[in-house]
């Protein structure tokens, strides 16, 4: 089972493929459990799967359903990929200070590693994103909403 967490507004804060990252990503997870915080909402893995490559994205409904939908947009140029691996670096080296050892700590670092190390010279656009790039590469990878 896989998580989506809200804050109170409804607004996406962050997605975990199970109960172990979402641990690992937020240690008081449960005053979203129980709804103090914002809301923690049950999804498929076949769903979170489809969120975490960015070959849909979600929308939250006032009754916390969920209703997947397709991008918006695809990254078109090799400097609008380098641009998102940059961002994706910097905000998991922010995230990594705050981060006990454990798991999901080791995830981050070895994924930060893969991003230092992508050649994205070779790539051929546009892309979906480069979550599913990654994945079409059998390389693992985090979407943006894992990183907090």
């Amino acid at each position: 089972m896989a998580y989506i967490t809200t804050n109170l507004n409804k607004s996406v804060l962050f997605i975990s493929k199970d109960l172990e990252q979402l641990q690992g990503q937020c240690p008081s997870y449960e005053m979203y459990e129980v709804g103090t915080g914002g809301h923690m909402i049950n999804i498929s893995d076949a769903d979170f799967n489809l969120l975490v490559t960015g070959e849909k994205m979600v929308i939250v409904n006032n009754d916390l359903s969920v209703t997947l939908r397709d991008p918006i947009y695809n990254i078109s140029s090799k400097e609008e990929l380098d641009t998102i691996i940059s961002y994706m670096k910097k905000k998991i080296t922010d995230v990594l200070c705050f981060k006990k050892d454990g798991s999901f700590k080791n995830e981050l670092i070895a994924y930060k590693t893969l991003l230092e190390n992508l050649d994205t010279s070779s790539i051929s656009f546009p892309i979906i994103s480069l979550e599913k790039y990654l994945k079409d590469q059998n390389q693992p990878f985090l979407n943006s909403l894992q990183i907090c």
